[in-house]
């Protein structure tokens, strides 16, 4: 939970992939016992202290009303059959290919795995910016998964600001708290309805004062 407030569910979804990616090539150049110390840490350790949680964040970025029948669709049919798909392949690769053939697939995969999960990490901040937008999402259900958002979104977050819509307003002030240099909104804050509304000034009140 600390490692994902300080760097964000979107950097985290790829520590894991990177990790495994290490492990392989590291696998390849020094083919000892730590190599399969590390292996044996990334996926007994880093897998459940820090890839789990990041991917479960990944599901906020989901309607609520299809979340359930999507994550039943994904961790009961897709994970198992990727489970019995790895059993497959390893049982065809130990008897058919050399152990330096069958890293080298090892690390195809995790290069892939790695793009997989760079890929997801934007779709997350475009899929949920889009669900707050609209409504279909509450900022508490959402807020841990948007620690820190990448600068190229403040386009979107001043946007929001220029709203005339309250809660797009709302939704713009928490959104730009996440963005370095915050101060760079000012303009677009004294604009806002301040003595109007409560929440939407105590939402200022905490951007400023971090």
């Amino acid at each position: 939970r600390f490692l994902l407030d300080r760097v964000g569910v979107v950097r985290m979804n790829l520590l894991y992939p990177l990790t495994t990616l290490i492990g392989f090539i590291g696998l390849a150049i020094f083919p000892l016992f730590p190599t399969a110390i590390f292996l044996h840490f990334n996926n007994a350790t880093l897998d459940n202290t820090i890839n789990q949680p990041a991917h479960e964040l990944n599901y906020n970025a989901i309607p609520h009303n299809f979340m359930g029948r999507v994550r039943s669709l994904i961790n009961g049919v897709f994970y198992s059959l990727g489970v019995a798909l790895s059993g497959v392949l390893l049982l065809i690769a130990k008897s058919t290919l050399s152990s330096t053939q069958t890293i080298t697939i090892g690390i195809v995969l995790s290069a892939i795995f790695v793009v997989v999960r760079y890929w997801m990490g934007k779709s997350y901040l475009q899929s949920l910016l889009g669900l707050l937008r609209a409504g279909s999402v509450r900022w508490d259900e959402v807020s841990e998964g948007l620690t820190q958002l990448p600068t190229g979104y403040k386009e979107q977050v001043r946007q929001l600001l220029q709203s005339p819509d309250r809660q797009n307003q709302l939704i713009g002030v928490k959104l730009a708290a996440r963005i370095r240099r915050p101060s760079q909104f000012i303009a677009e804050i004294e604009n806002l309805p301040l003595s109007d509304d409560l929440e939407l000034r105590r939402s200022t009140i905490l951007l400023f004062s971090t």
